[in-house]
C-alpha cells in the first residue's frame, strides 16, 4: 500500500495540472462576485433589552405571608401570547408614532403583523425576561422596545394590583357588615339581660356542679351494684350446688385418712387393721364420687333449710360447725346485704338527680335564650376579628407593593438603537466566495475527469486490452 501512495499523488497532481483552467477560473471569479454581492445584501439589525423581575418574598422573606408574587414562570406562556396580541402591539405602535390613531384597519393589521414577526420575548432562568426586535433599519428600535417593555410590565403586575385593590374594597365592606352584626348581637344580649334580670338562674352553676357529681356517683354505684349482683348470683349458685351429705363424707374421709396414718406407723401394710381401714377409706371415696355425679342440686327454696342445718351442726363429734356450709352462707348474707345497700343508694341518687333536672328545667328557656345570644356574640366577634385581620393584611400588602415597586422591576440591559448590523459583512462574503470557488473548481475538475473516456495510463491500457504493455512510444 505504501508503494501506491506516491503514484496516487502523482495521478492527482497530473489531473490537477491537466484541469488547471477549470480549477483556477472559479477560484478567481467567485470571490469578487461574492465581495460585490456582500455590498448589495440587505442588512438586518437586532436590538435587545433585559429586565429583572424579582419575587417580593426574595426581597423580604419575613413578609412572605403578606406578599403577592407575579408567578412569572407559570404565567410566561400567557404573557408571551398577550405581548403578540393586536391589542398590545397597536398600543406600542401608537406610542412610538408608527401608526396614527385614525389609521385604517388594513394599515394597522399590516403594521401589527410586521411587528409581531420582528419581536420575541423569552424567559431566561426564573427572573430574567429578554426582549428582542429585528429589523432592516436601526432607527426607532429602542423606542419600540421601551414601549413593549412598559406594556409587558403593566400586564405582568396588573393582576396583583387589581387583586389587592379589589380585596381591600371587598374586605372593607365586609368589615363594616360584620361590625354592624356584632353591634346588633351585643344590643340584643343587653336587652335580654335587662328583661330577665329577676329570672336568671342564680344557682344554675351550683345545680350543674351538683348534678355532675351525682351523675358520676350514680355511674359508680351502678357498676358496683352490677358487681355485687354478679357476686350474689355466684354465691347462690355455689350454695345451691352444695350437698350436706358430701360434707359429712368429707369429714369421714379425713378421719379415716388420719386413722390409716396412725395404723401404718404401728403395723405393716399387710396387717388386717390397715387393710380394713383402707377398704373403709376406698368405700367412702366411692360414695363421695357417686353422690357428686348423681345427686341433684338443692333448689333456691332450700336455702332456709340450709341455714337450719348449719345451725344444728354443733352435734358433731368435734363440736365444730362445718366450715364449707357456714362460710358459704356467710358470704351469701354479706353479698345480699351489699347488693341491697347499693340498690337503695342508687334509687336515692336517681331521685335526687330527677329533682335537680326539674329545677334546671324551670330555668331552661331563659338559659337557652341566654346561651343562644352569647353564641351569636361569639360568632360575630370571631367573624369580625377574622375579617379585620385579613383587611389589615391587605392594606399591608398594598403598602408593601408600593414600597417595593421600584426594586421589583430592574432594567438590566436598557434598549438602544443598534449600530452594527447582524448580517455578514463583505469580508465574510469574500471568504465564502473563496471557499465556494475552491469547491466549484474541484467539482468541475472531478466531473471533467470522470466524463473523459481517453486512456492515459499503463494500467488503463492493460485493463482494456487484457494484455501487458510491451513498449511505449512518445511523440
Amino acid at each position: 500500500m505504501a508503494r501506491d501512495i506516491p503514484s496516487l499523488l502523482l495521478q492527482v497532481a497530473d489531473i490537477a495540472w491537466r484541469r488547471r483552467y477549470l480549477i483556477v477560473v472559479p477560484m478567481l471569479a467567485l470571490p469578487p462576485v461574492a465581495f460585490v454581492a456582500g455590498g448589495f445584501a440587505p442588512k438586518a439589525y437586532v436590538a435587545r433589552s433585559t429586565i429583572l423581575v424579582q419575587e417580593t418574598a426574595k426581597l423580604n422573606p419575613f413578609l412572605n405571608d403578606l406578599a403577592v408574587g407575579p408567578n412569572l414562570k407559570e404565567r410566561m406562556p400567557a404573557l408571551r401570547t398577550l405581548v403578540h396580541s393586536a391589542h398590545i402591539l397597536e398600543a406600542v405602535l401608537e406610542d412610538t408614532g408608527v401608526i396614527a390613531p385614525d389609521a385604517s384597519q388594513a394599515e394597522r393589521a399590516t403594521a401589527v403583523r410586521s411587528l409581531s414577526s420582528a419581536i420575541s420575548v423569552d424567559l431566561a432562568g426564573n427572573d430574567l425576561v429578554a426582549f428582542s426586535i429585528r429589523g432592516s433599519s436601526p432607527a426607532g428600535m429602542a423606542d419600540t422596545l421601551r414601549a413593549l417593555t412598559h406594556h409587558f410590565v403593566d400586564k405582568l403586575l396588573a393582576p396583583e394590583r387589581s387583586s389587592i385593590i379589589d380585596s381591600q374594597v371587598f374586605l372593607q365592606q365586609e368589615l363594616k357588615s360584620r361590625a354592624m352584626r356584632l353591634k346588633d348581637a351585643e344590643e340584643a344580649y343587653a336587652q335580654f339581660k335587662h328583661r330577665n334580670r329577676d329570672r336568671l338562674p342564680t344557682l344554675e352553676s351550683t345545680l350543674v356542679t351538683r348534678l355532675s357529681a351525682l351523675e358520676e356517683k350514680l355511674s359508680e354505684n351502678r357498676m358496683a351494684m352490677k358487681a355485687a349482683e354478679a357476686q350474689l348470683s355466684d354465691v347462690r349458685e355455689r350454695l345451691i350446688g352444695t350437698n350436706p351429705v358430701i360434707g359429712r363424707i368429707e369429714d369421714d374421709i379425713m378421719k379415716s385418712t388420719r386413722r390409716l396414718g396412725e395404723l401404718e406407723v404401728r403395723y405393716t401394710k399387710e396387717h388386717s387393721a390397715v387393710q380394713a381401714e383402707l377398704r373403709n377409706l376406698r368405700r367412702l371415696k366411692e360414695e363421695r364420687e357417686a353422690l357428686m355425679n348423681s345427686a341433684d342440686a338443692i333448689q333456691g327454696a332450700d336455702i332456709d333449710r340450709l341455714w337450719n342445718l348449719a345451725a344444728g351442726s354443733l352435734s358433731q363429734d368435734d363440736g365444730k360447725i362445718p366450715p364449707l356450709l357456714i362460710s358459704q352462707m356467710t358470704r351469701l348474707q354479706e353479698s345480699n346485704s351489699q347488693y341491697l345497700r347499693l340498690k337503695e343508694e342508687t334509687a336515692a341518687i336517681e331521685k335526687e338527680i330527677d329533682t335537680i333536672h326539674t329545677a334546671i328545667a324551670e330555668t331552661g328557656p331563659v338559659l337557652q335564650e341566654q346561651k343562644r345570644l352569647e353564641e351569636e356574640i361569639r360568632l360575630a366577634q370571631e367573624s369580625h376579628d377574622a375579617i379585620s385581620k385579613r383587611f389589615d393584611n391587605a392594606q399591608i400588602t398594598g403598602a408593601l407593593g408600593k414600597f417595593e415597586a421600584p426594586e421589583r422591576i430592574k432594567v438590566i440591559d436598557a434598549p438602544m438603537d443598534p449600530v452594527v448590523p447582524v448580517t455578514p459583512g463583505r469580508i465574510l462574503f469574500l471568504l465564502a466566495g473563496i471557499v465556494a470557488g475552491l469547491l466549484a473548481g474541484a467539482g468541475l475538475a472531478l466531473s471533467a475527469e470522470l466524463l473523459d473516456t481517453r486512456l492515459r495510463r499503463q494500467p488503463e491500457f492493460e485493463a482494456v486490452c487484457d494484455a501487458p504493455v510491451v513498449a511505449r512510444y512518445c511523440n
